[in-house]
């Protein structure tokens, strides 16, 4: 009787004088008897500190089995008998609202913490708390309702609350590096017929994790928005400059998802938005062939295309050379004799039926012209298509000498060739085919090597064109007067004599040879669809070319002075 009698008699005096401390009043509190915590684990001896100072105080989950040996003296301050508390045994306090953490030192760098609170404003003990999709562990809140997650990496978790009785709610959480986060979550109880807030699954898009109320008492609810078409966040973006002020959206690209936090009528506004937003992405398939040909080619032997069909008549655009007769003839597809040692070349590209057509005279000669690559891409709507044919070269080298003065020597690559990106942007028609808008950025470079590399030797030569054209499904650009220029230097020579000093250069013959190229692309741009998705390249598809870019009809090589038509290739 006398021993519960003392300790009635230790809260109660205690109670009365430190009743309704805060914590930053803390020094003033004191024990009024003395009190013995020998072998005691820290969440017992922090259990009965708080009852009798009236400061709510848990430990964390890793450190409340830690054994402490402490006699308290009358008269001692409770600031001072955290400070021993903290020092002999490593631990630091964090602060969660009113209620102070024992935790280890330097652990809440990366840390998420709060309180979870019932309907009567009162800390609930044994909530589940989860991580959503993630490797933690679940925890469960400590008296008072609280609880700590350490060392978690930063980023944006979606936090499950779960305890019998209540309703099911969740909470969406951004976790910063090096910083703690507090949060703080009211849980609903179940109504008399056990019916809870939180909706079970509805279907793959949704899902409501559960609700809360704010200081208000208004219903918070937390949803789950599974894309199937759109980006995260782009259409976070435009749900934000929308409703950004009264609803919180969380992005998760990866996963495809958007979480809304809000009341519900504004998440069911929402809801509809991202409905009108997550429409198919449009993709298109781009069909580029690049031709490489010597320059004097198509200027000396005499070079048209024609935008004609197999059965329509031809006419000369840029003549340089060709009779009139010879182009028709070749543009029906009827065979021509060639005069001489010439041969006729007709629409390398196609099998007879394709619309844009070639028509040569070539000598027989070799490497004259060339099909350097077919490549082929499907891209997203309003995304960068990137096209390569090059090859690297060592232009230099870099010397790193270490401490020890070892050297090392590392080359330097680069790469030249034929390089050109396209970003096709399709336009909707109300009543008329979608269009194509084609932004093209090409680029034939070379490097200016001599033998080996140099100081002097790696100086790079390029030639760009850059254009922007509108064209339908399926039609075809052409884009000349890319240059590059080959050096080729050869040396026939008598074996053995030729390699005496002096006198080698009488058996020694040394010729260089400068060879210009020119490099010319076809690129087809074509809207993929549900019939068109899994169809392989045909080339019989290339279509007559209806681009245009203000007043220029079609894009010509260089020969043909695009210049005077408005545009500067």
């Amino acid at each position: 009787m006398k021993k519960y009698f003392f300790i009635l008699l230790v809260i109660f005096t205690v109670g009365t004088t430190t009743f309704g401390v805060t914590i930053k009043k803390l020094p003033r509190a004191k024990f009024e008897e003395d009190m013995d915590f020998n072998g005691t684990k820290l969440s017992d001896a922090l259990a009965l500190i708080s009852k009798v100072s009236k400061v709510t105080m848990v430990a964390d989950s890793d450190v409340k089995d830690v054994v402490i040996d402490l006699y308290i003296n009358k008269g001692q301050p409770l600031r001072e008998v955290l400070d021993i508390i903290e020092v002999t045994n490593g631990l630091e306090e964090v602060y969660i609202g009113k209620i102070i953490m024992l935790t280890k030192t330097g652990k809440g760098a990366t840390t998420l913490m709060g309180k979870i609170e019932g309907g009567n404003n009162q800390g609930l003990k044994g909530v589940r708390i989860t991580l959503v999709d993630s490797e933690y562990k679940s925890i469960r809140t400590e008296a008072g309702g609280v609880f700590i997650y350490d060392n978690i990496r930063p980023g944006v978790y979606i936090l499950k609350l779960e305890k019998n009785g209540y309703a099911t709610s969740s909470e969406v959480v951004d976790i910063k590096q090096n910083k703690v986060t507090n949060i703080d979550i009211i849980l609903d109880k179940k109504n008399k017929e056990g019916l809870v807030v939180a909706k079970k699954e509805e279907g793959v898009r949704e899902k409501e994790f559960g609700s809360s109320k704010n200081k208000d008492g208004i219903d918070i609810i937390t949803e789950r928005i599974q894309l199937k078409h759109g980006f995260a966040d782009d259409i976070k973006g435009v749900v934000d400059s929308i409703l950004g002020e009264t609803l919180a959206v969380t992005a998760f690209p990866k996963l495809h998802m958007l979480v809304l936090k809000g009341e519900k009528d504004n998440i069911n506004t929402a809801k509809k938005l991202i409905d009108d937003l997550d429409r198919p992405v449009k993709q298109v398939r781009i069909t580029a062939q690049v031709l490489d040909t010597t320059d004097n080619l198509l200027e000396d032997l005499g070079f048209n295309w024609l935008f004609s069909g197999k059965d329509s008549e031809v006419s000369a655009v840029g003549d340089t050379g060709t009779s009139a007769g010879l182009l028709s003839s070749i543009g029906s597809g009827s065979p021509v004799s060639a005069a001489g040692s010439a041969i006729s070349f007709i629409d390398i590209f196609n099998d007879g039926k394709n619309l844009l057509s070639l028509s040569m005279n070539l000598l027989q000669t070799t490497e004259d012209l060339s099909l350097a690559s077919v490549p082929s891409v499907v891209i997203v709507n309003g995304e960068v298509a990137n096209f390569k044919v090059t090859e690297e070269v060592i232009v230099g080298t870099t010397v790193e000498t270490d401490d020890d003065g070892n050297r090392t020597e590392e080359p330097i690559w680069e790469e030249a060739g034929t390089i050109f990106t396209v970003t096709p942007t399709i336009r909707e028609g109300l009543n008329e085919p979608d269009t194509i808008i084609l932004e093209v950025n090409s680029e034939v470079s070379s490097f200016k090597l001599t033998s080996g590399y140099s100081e002097k030797s790696g100086a790079k030569q390029e030639n760009n064109i850059t254009t922007k054209v509108q064209v339908r499904d399926g039609d075809v650009i052409f884009i000349g007067g890319l240059k590059k220029t080959e050096v080729k230097k050869t040396v026939n020579k008598v074996p053995i004599l030729g390699d005496i000093p002096v006198l080698g250069t009488l058996f020694r013959d040394t010729s260089t040879t400068n060879e210009v190229r020119q490099i010319y692309i076809q690129l087809t741009a074509e809207i993929v669809t549900d019939k068109n998705s899994n169809s392989e390249i045909d080339m019989s598809k290339f279509k007559k070319n209806a681009a245009t870019t203000g007043d220029l009809e079609r894009i010509y090589p260089d020969f043909e002075k695009p210049e005077e038509k408005g545009i500067n290739l």
